[in-house]
């Protein structure tokens, strides 16, 4: 699993302009760990392919991947 970048703060998305909804999306093959993340809210998960140009981040409210 990857997480392309982990700053203290996540950026604000595009288009509702709030950072409290936007959560990191995770790449590569996920476990037990990460799937409970994934279910509370705290990560999405991306895929197992890595390439560069994936979206790092995820805003919950929009549905929107961006990043």
């Amino acid at each position: 699993m990857v997480m392309k970048s982990e700053p203290d703060q996540p950026p604000v998305c595009p288009v509702c302009k709030r950072s409290d909804m936007v959560v990191p999306i995770v790449y590569g093959f996920p476990g037990e760990e990460l799937f409970e993340e994934s279910e509370k809210g705290l990560v999405m998960l991306g895929g197992c392919c890595i390439v560069d140009g994936n979206p790092e981040w995820y805003c919950k409210r929009d549905e929107k991947e961006f990043g």
